[in-house]
């Protein structure tokens, strides 16, 4: 499909995340693959331009799916797939790119054998697919591609063994990071983060409060870019504006991506 233009200057590979379902959005289930799914991503050197929570409706979905894949490298979607009436996942891709759905003879094959059932209406429904979607073997279910968008399930276990199926492919290569603590308020650094930032192409800072009474500092300030470039002359930059005497902590490679998941896999 078209792409629209990339929304920043950086040359990692895009990705989108879609997470469907009406428990995320009315509160009875807090979502953690979105989460997870972002460290992944950023791992791999791939850039996220945006996470959005869908309801099981097709029509919304169709128009969430259509939009994503035209606007990045890949699409992963988490939720919707199974046996249910309210898994409309598979319906919602099909109306994005004006598709039927068939019924895949490997995914009905999988069903029968892993879940030894018979061949019943219920498997037939989990077996519908868009037509023209590639769905290989692998894992603890089929991985099931339409163009750029990945089907993914929404039980966070399945989900993550289906991601790790993919991710060596995705081609990305990891931003160059780097990062200070300062106990400077924000308002008195504004300026100077601006200026350096604007001084700087390519590189991108960020700045974060930190609270509570375990903090080790006032603000974690973040440098990054594409390439090591940008990052190590904006950190001399900044850190030749930065007051010494209250400068905390400075990491030359920083991998926020690299703490460990909240929450184990259910």
């Amino acid at each position: 499909p078209n792409r629209s233009p990339p929304v920043s200057a950086s040359t990692r590979p895009t990705a989108r995340i879609l997470v469907i379902g009406n428990e995320i959005l009315s509160g009875k289930v807090v979502d953690t693959n979105g989460p997870w799914l972002l460290r992944q991503l950023r791992r791999r050197g791939l850039r996220s331009t945006g996470l959005e929570v869908l309801p099981d409706e097709i029509p919304r979905l169709a128009r969430g799916v259509a939009e994503a894949s035209r606007s990045a490298d890949h699409v992963f979607t988490s939720g919707g797939v199974g046996p249910t009436h309210d898994d409309v996942m598979m319906e919602g891709v099909a109306a994005a790119f004006g598709l039927g759905l068939v019924e895949d003879p490997l995914i009905l094959d999988f069903l029968v054998r892993r879940w030894r059932g018979p061949d019943t209406a219920t498997f037939r429904r989990m077996a519908r697919v868009p037509e023209g979607a590639n769905v290989t073997e692998g894992g603890h279910f089929p991985l099931v591609r339409v163009r750029n968008v990945w089907v993914f399930p929404g039980i966070p276990a399945l989900l993550r063994d289906r991601f790790a199926a993919v991710a060596e492919g995705l081609g990305g290569v990891r931003p160059a990071c780097a990062a200070l603590w300062s106990n400077q308020g924000e308002s008195e650094l504004a300026e100077d983060l601006r200026e350096v930032e604007a001084a700087h192409p390519g590189l991108e800072i960020g700045s974060y409060p930190l609270w509570g009474p375990d903090r080790e500092a006032r603000v974690r300030l973040t440098l990054e870019s594409d390439g090591s470039g940008p990052v190590e002359a904006g950190l001399a930059a900044l850190r030749a504006r930065l007051d010494p005497l209250l400068l905390v902590r400075v990491e030359g490679l920083h991998r926020p991506e690299d703490v460990e998941d909240a929450e184990d896999a259910e």
